[in-house]
């Protein structure tokens, strides 16, 4: 889980950013864009990447001080916006580990790139999708989905 919560404070804080050879866009590995899908959609995350604390409001001149001010206890002492941190941090990890086994690369591209194995009634059935992308907003719309998928 450490490896994950790097990955999600290199991208918040944009430690790094690896461009590809074609574009000026980062590459994206691809054992992290589901992560990165999670981490666009939470608000959090959007206000983090504007340099502004989500839980106390307070702006910040650079990332590396926003950085020091959520991970850092000030005087030994621990404040709200490092534990709503490190709970935010836990809820990323948990959602991607759920939709991580959600969500499965078919071997048959014919009929999609990405699939959901889901249990229904009496034989077990699959939803394909083209991009990763399309599957996690199905699993977003429709989040009964979770309690019937055949984990392996």
């Amino acid at each position: 889980m450490r490896w994950l919560v790097e990955v999600v404070e290199n991208w918040l804080f944009r430690v790094f950013e690896r461009r590809s050879k074609n574009c000026g866009r980062p590459r994206i590995e691809r054992r992290v864009r589901l992560l990165y899908l999670i981490l666009s959609d939470m608000p959090e995350a959007k206000l983090i990447c504007d340099k502004v604390c989500p839980w106390c409001g307070r702006r910040f001149r650079g990332r590396g001080y926003l950085r020091l001010h959520l991970n850092s206890p000030r005087n030994g002492m621990i404040y709200g916006c490092e534990v709503m941190y490190s709970s935010f941090l836990n809820e990323v990890c948990r959602r991607y580990k759920l939709l991580k086994n959600v969500i499965r690369m078919s071997k048959d591209f014919r009929k999609g790139k990405y699939y959901i194995r889901y249990n229904n009634n009496r034989y077990n059935s699959r939803v394909y999708f083209n991009t990763l992308d399309e599957a996690y907003q199905y699993v977003k719309q429709h989040p009964e989905l979770l309690n019937e998928v055949v984990v392996w």
